[in-house]
């Protein structure tokens, strides 16, 4: 079975990361985006050893999406992403597992990635299916 297990995060979080504060004013050095790039490297790592990985990418801050709309036949270009609030897509694993508590653990393991400081950042990690054909067998 195909799940998208998916991180958030907020513009600060982009900022911090590139020398800037975070939303709670802290600040990432080199060495912990290095610490938390490797750790996702070995998340990748072993999915793909495993034969689990079909596709992840981290993205970049949201400050540089487009939203896309058309309305009464003419496309409007947005600058910032659709979705409004603090928390916003930050990257995304899709995985072939053999189950959903598999996709649990996978989703644990991206979870303790660490923060500033070194310490597991403990950040909520999103589990959905992926769907393999529309609502009700379309």
């Amino acid at each position: 079975m195909k799940y998208m297990i998916s991180m958030t995060g907020t513009q600060g979080d982009w900022n911090a990361m590139n020398g800037g504060r975070d939303d709670q004013g802290r600040a990432w050095t080199k060495g912990d985006v290095r610490a938390m790039v490797d750790h996702m490297d070995g998340v990748n790592a072993e999915l793909t050893a495993r034969g689990e990985l079909v596709e992840g990418q981290g993205l970049a801050a949201p400050d540089t999406a487009r939203t896309v709309r058309v309305r009464d036949g003419r496309r409007e270009v947005t600058d910032g992403p659709a979705q409004r609030g603090p928390d916003l897509l930050a990257g995304y694993w899709v995985v072939d597992c053999a189950s959903e508590e598999r996709a649990l653990e996978i989703a644990a393991l991206v979870s303790v990635a660490p923060a500033p400081g070194g310490e597991p950042g403990g950040e909520p990690v999103e589990v959905r299916p992926v769907m393999e054909e529309g609502p009700d067998g379309c």
